[in-house]
C-alpha cells in the first residue's frame, strides 16, 4: 500500500477500517482480522496496526476483548454480537435431534442479547469476518473445526468427539451408553452381540463407542472376539449369515447411531429376516429414525436440548476468557420393539450405570 506522507500510517489504516465498518463491509458484531494478518496485509509492524486500533476505540467504533479477538462496537450500546451455528450444507438441520440443539442454543443466546445464524462450512471467509463465536455442530469435519479455533474464533462442539486439544465439546456419554447397551441386551438374554460400526464413521466417537462396548462385554464376563466387531461395508456379509442362522437364541446388532440402525432394519426386512425374532437391534441417539423404524428401535437416548443449552453455556463462558472443560450428557436405555426379552424372569435394567 502507497501511504500518504501527511498523515501517520497507523491513521491511514484506522480510517481504512472505519470506511469498511461505515460501509457495512465489517458488520456491528463482526471479528476484525487480528493484528498480525493486518501487520501482514498492509506491510507495516504489529506497533502501527495497534495505534489504529485505539484510534478506533477511542471512536468507539470497535472494542478489544481478551482473549477473543477485536470486534465491531454498535454505537454506544456495546457489540451486536453475532453466534454462527455451523452446519453441513447437505445434512437436515430440520431433524428432530440437531433441531433441539439449535432451538436451545438461539434461546440461550438470545437471552444475553445475540443473534444466531445458521451459516454453513462453504461460508467460512463469512464467517471469519462477521462473527464474534461458533456453535460447531457434529456434521462439521474436524479440519474446519481446526482451521477455526486456530484463528483465534471462540468455539465450542456438540455431539462430537474431535480428538482435538483445546476444543470444548459437549456431547452424550458414549462410553456409557455403549455400556449400558450391553448390560441391557445381556439382561434380556442375548448372549452374541455384534457391533457395528456407524455408516461414514471412522472417528473418536465411534472409537470411543467400541470401547464402551468391549468394556461392556468384559464386565459381563463375555469374550471380546474381533470376529464380533463389524465395519458398515462388511454389514451385508454379517447380514446374510443371520439369515443362515439357526440358533434357539438370536444374536444382537449393536449400531451406535440410530440412523446406520435404520438402514439396516430395512435390510434385513428386504432378506426377509425377522426383527427382533431372529435378530435383535439397538441403536444411539433416539432420533426420529428410532420412532418411525418398524419395529421401533430401542436405543440409547438422552436429553437432546440439555445438549444445546450446555453448549451455549459454555460458549459464553468461554466468550468471557473463563476456561470451559468439555461436558458429558448423561444417557439412558430407551424401550421399544427391536430387542425382545428371551429370558421373560428377567429383570429390566435400570438407567443408572
Amino acid at each position: 500500500m502507497n501511504f500518504e506522507q501527511e498523515k501517520t500510517k497507523s491513521l491511514q489504516i484506522a480510517e481504512i477500517l472505519e470506511k469498511e465498518i461505515r460501509e457495512e463491509e465489517l458488520i456491528p458484531g463482526a471479528r476484525i482480522r487480528s493484528v498480525r494478518k493486518l501487520s501482514g496485509q498492509f506491510a507495516v509492524s504489529i506497533k502501527v496496526i495497534q495505534d489504529a486500533f485505539q484510534l478506533l476505540e477511542t471512536k468507539k467504533l470497535i472494542e478489544c476483548r481478551h482473549g477473543s479477538g477485536t470486534f465491531v462496537r454498535k454505537g454506544q450500546d456495546g457489540p451486536l454480537r453475532r453466534v454462527a451455528f455451523l452446519f453441513k450444507t447437505n445434512r437436515n438441520i430440520e431433524e428432530s435431534y440437531h433441531f433441539q440443539v439449535f432451538q436451545q442454543v438461539c434461546r440461550k443466546f438470545q437471552a444475553e442479547g445475540f443473534v444466531v445464524d445458521l451459516t454453513a462450512e462453504t461460508e467460512m471467509e463469512k464467517i471469519r469476518a462477521n462473527y464474534a463465536s461458533v456453535v460447531i455442530s457434529s456434521t462439521i469435519g474436524n479440519d474446519v473445526i481446526a482451521d477455526l479455533t486456530a484463528g483465534g474464533i471462540p468455539c465450542a462442539v456438540y455431539g462430537k468427539v474431535t480428538g482435538l486439544k483445546n476444543i470444548c465439546e459437549i456431547y452424550p456419554d458414549y462410553f456409557q451408553g455403549s455400556q449400558l447397551a450391553v448390560d441391557y441386551l445381556v439382561k434380556c438374554g442375548y448372549t452374541r452381540i455384534y457391533f457395528i460400526q456407524a455408516e461414514n464413521e471412522d472417528n473418536r466417537r465411534s472409537q470411543v463407542c467400541l470401547e464402551g462396548y468391549l468394556q461392556g462385554m468384559k464386565r459381563n464376563g463375555m469374550a471380546s472376539d474381533p470376529r464380533s466387531v463389524y465395519r458398515f461395508s462388511q454389514v451385508d456379509s454379517l447380514l446374510q449369515k443371520i439369515k443362515r442362522d439357526a440358533s434357539k437364541i438370536p444374536p444382537a446388532l449393536y449400531i451406535p447411531n440410530d440412523a446406520t440402525a435404520y438402514d439396516i432394519n430395512n435390510r434385513l426386512r428386504a432378506l426377509g429376516v425377522k426383527v427382533p425374532a431372529q435378530v435383535a437391534l439397538m441403536g444411539f441417539y433416539n432420533r426420529s429414525h428410532a420412532v418411525f423404524a418398524h419395529p421401533a428401535l430401542t436405543t440409547i437416548g438422552f436429553d437432546h436440548g440439555a445438549i444445546g443449552k450446555i453448549t451455549a453455556e459454555k460458549l459464553l463462558g468461554i466468550m468471557n476468557g473463563q476456561p470451559e472443560e468439555s461436558a458429558q450428557i448423561p444417557v439412558e436405555v430407551i424401550e421399544r420393539e427391536s430387542v425382545k426379552k428371551i429370558n421373560e424372569s428377567s429383570l429390566l435394567l435400570t438407567t443408572q450405570a
